[in-house]
């Protein structure tokens, strides 16, 4: 993006105070641009980036199909029915697919249907965890190592009140017994009050992923009697197939660590849920970025975890640089417009939402403050990484998911990411603007298509009616999440699961407030492009076209570099001009 010598020099100025106030202080003096606060769910050589915010060209084929299967799930109604009229905002809408079933969970419901649309169960976590209270922040994923589901919410007391010796922390666990929710499951919960500097603290925003030997949780740690941020802590708990572990209905056996206690900096951190096989005695990446920047350039954290079940787990710190990515002199993340209303949707933070770990890359997602035809809007982005073979990881590729092929002016915020067997990558994401109501919306890419491009936005859900429901708050809350997942039955299309806003209904605490949340899940695939025909006409565009036949009639002005990688490649009245360079490839698709 295009930064002027102003922004550099009131960037420069910020992060002068920020080293000035901070006592988060690295060798190169990579700072937050914020701590993290309290999830909602809780709270009822100048590098520039390439390529960003880019829309794949029309002619640039495969394309995002639309929802092959759509499936409307839980709302804010059935929620408040599953927990004896307690209504739940925001929904923290996670999901995930099996091989015959998908699972889902919100503020404070699990269900789960199978993949043609059935419901088969509708419950309060409450009563599924037997819990004490209420829990908040619940997330569910999927083990393709072991065919199993994987369901954790958290819980607290005390925090309201003074009394040290009342105060609970939870962290509920439950694993599916087989690939079949309804065959039962293995329950348990840790204890999460930990003592950190002489203060108890309550565990808050889980990250949650697992590889084939472990079961990952994060949290972020907040101080019980004055809400202090504390830091973060790092559950790893094995799966113990075979000997008594939580897999065969035992003990969790979980070990905790502060896996910032040999440096970095302590911000809300995800660990990257793996698929595939990964290398020997590396578990996970565990992945931050909430605006860490030197000043100049933005970086996402990361930390190997060596030897995860071992005695002494080792944390290797890394940041990978995504250059001058945002502009932070627009001040405090603006919230989202929405039709028919003047109550803005919160549009959360820039903490980073979720990972995934495959064939040697990372996939990563967050929301920032765009540039070009987003700028000053909170905009989904997304990066891969190649973990080079379990060294530290570098940038392969980074882009923005606008909203104004949605409609104009559209905000994109909370984004999740998925990668296939392929290589492609999908994103789900939550949209509102002026002229639309919140909505649930999705993407993708190609693994062949050009530097940071995406296609054209799909709807999975438009919003029907604008969106106020606040409880009395200071934001109208949305989020704090979505999710999309790859199908494991096929390793090759997915499954998106988001909120949108359904017909306003009853208002409850505050007058006038009767928005209402849906959720709806969602199947769609990437073609692949060794199906296709591509035909490429007029002036070409630098970039990697991939198909099974490529016929390319025009010309490559120069300075530019075009890739044609295809079993069939025709060109007539074609001119590549002089220091414009054209390669081509016949092997790309078999």
């Amino acid at each position: 993006m295009s930064i002027t010598s102003a922004h550099s020099w009131v960037k420069t100025l910020f992060f002068v105070f920020l080293i000035s106030q901070s006592s988060y202080l690295w060798a190169q003096k990579i700072l937050p641009i914020a701590t993290p606060e309290i999830s909602g769910g809780a709270a009822t050589a100048d590098f520039k980036p390439t390529a960003i915010s880019q829309t794949k060209p029309d002619e640039d084929l495969p394309l995002v199909t639309e929802t092959s299967s759509s499936i409307e799930a839980i709302n804010f109604s059935q929620d408040g029915v599953n927990n004896g009229g307690s209504l739940a905002i925001p929904p923290d809408p996670h999901a995930t697919a099996g091989m015959s079933h998908l699972v889902n969970v919100v503020n404070k419901s699990i269900e789960w249907y199978t993949k043609t649309g059935t419901q088969q169960n509708s419950q309060s976590l409450q009563s599924f965890f037997s819990a004490a209270t209420g829990t908040f922040d619940p997330k569910v994923i999927y083990d393709s190592y072991s065919n199993r589901f994987v369901v954790v919410t958290l819980e607290t007391i005390g925090r309201d009140d003074m009394m040290t010796g009342n105060d609970v922390s939870k962290i509920y666990v439950a694993v599916s017994k087989t690939g079949d929710p309804n065959d039962g499951w293995w329950k348990s919960s840790i204890n999460a009050l930990t003592v950190i500097s002489m203060v108890n603290s309550w565990a808050d925003y889980p990250g949650l992923a697992l590889d084939e030997e472990a079961i990952y949780l994060t949290a972020n740690m907040f101080g019980f009697a004055d809400g202090a941020y504390n830091g973060v802590r790092l559950w790893i708990v094995p799966k113990g197939v075979g000997s008594g572990g939580i897999y065969d209905g035992g003990a969790l056996n979980e070990s905790i660590y502060d896996p910032y206690s040999g440096g970095g900096i302590a911000t809300t951190t995800q660990p990257a849920h793996t698929i595939g096989v990964i290398p020997a005695n590396v578990g996970t990446y565990l992945l931050g970025y909430g605006g860490l920047s030197n000043g100049t350039n933005e970086f996402v954290q990361c930390i190997r975890i060596n030897n995860p079940l071992g005695m002494m787990p080792t944390f290797n710190l890394s940041y990978v640089d995504l250059g001058d990515l945002e502009d932070f002199s627009i001040g405090s993340f603006p919230n989202a417009p929405q039709m028919n209303s003047d109550s803005l949707i919160s549009t959360g933070d820039r903490r980073l939402l979720n990972a995934v770990y495959r064939d040697g890359k990372i996939a990563l997602c967050f929301t920032y403050i765009g540039s070009g035809s987003n700028a000053g809007q909170p905009t989904a982005h997304w990066a891969i990484l190649d973990h080079a073979g379990g060294g530290s990881p570098t940038l392969l590729g980074q882009g923005d998911v606008g909203g104004e092929d949605i409609a104009s002016g559209t905000y994109t915020f909370y984004p999740s990411v998925a990668m296939n067997a392929s290589g492609d990558l999908a994103i789900g994401f939550a949209a509102s603007a002026p002229t639309i109501f919140p909505g649930a919306y999705y993407t993708g890419r190609n693994a062949a298509d050009p530097a940071g491009a995406t296609d054209a936005v799909k709807t999975l859900r438009a919003g029907v009616d604008y969106y106020e429901r606040t409880f009395g708050s200071a934001r109208n809350r949305w989020g704090d999440y979505t999710a999309t997942v790859v199908d494991p039955q096929d390793d090759q299309s997915f499954w998106v699961y988001n909120e949108y806003a359904i017909s306003r209904g009853t208002a409850t605490t505050m007058p006038n407030e009767d928005g209402r949340w849906g959720t709806a899940y969602g199947k769609f695939s990437i073609d692949n492009p060794c199906n296709n025909t591509l035909d490429l006409t007029g002036t070409v565009t630098a970039g990697t076209y991939v198909a099974n036949t490529i016929n390319i009639t025009g010309e490559i002005l120069s300075p530019a570099m075009v890739s044609l990688d295809a079993m069939n490649i025709n060109m007539t009245e074609f001119t590549v001009n002089l220091g414009a360079t054209l390669e081509t490839f016949t092997n790309g698709c078999p």
